[in-house]
């Protein structure tokens, strides 16, 4: 094991990280890290659909009917990790999606779902299919 690193009063936890990050950066192979960024940038384009979150930005809410911004609903199971997708989204309003008391961030799918008598899913399915 390495020594101990000394912690500074002063020392902010973004400095350490850049500390960390220099460490790591430096233990890499060249190689390796050209794989796996270009391994990270292939999944990104997969989950990307700049033109189907644009057709589903201005849509109505679908709790309220006021146009609203798109929602991504996270990857079953996953609880917010994963593999998130542009095509898995719903229009909520800004209070629906997360202001309120009763939005999708505050009460979680299944509260949501029961609080306002929607299925999610279906609804990016029927979504999905009406956009191609």
């Amino acid at each position: 094991m390495g020594a101990v690193p000394v912690i500074e009063p002063t020392d902010t936890v973004a400095a350490a990280r850049e500390r960390r990050d220099a460490r790591l950066a430096a233990k890499a192979k060249p190689r390796a890290k050209m794989r796996l960024r270009a391994r990270m940038s292939v999944r990104r384009r997969e989950r990307t659909d700049p033109a189907y979150l644009g057709s589903i930005h201005g849509l109505p809410c679908l709790v309220c009917g006021v146009p609203g911004e798109a929602h991504h609903e996270p990857p079953k199971g996953m609880g917010g990790g994963g593999d998130w997708h542009d095509r898995k989204t719903v229009p909520l309003c800004d209070w629906h999606h997360k202001s309120g008391p009763d939005s999708r961030h505050q009460l979680g799918k299944e509260g949501f779902e029961a609080a306002h008598g929607i299925d999610l899913e279906r609804e990016i399915r029927r979504l999905q299919e009406a956009h191609g």
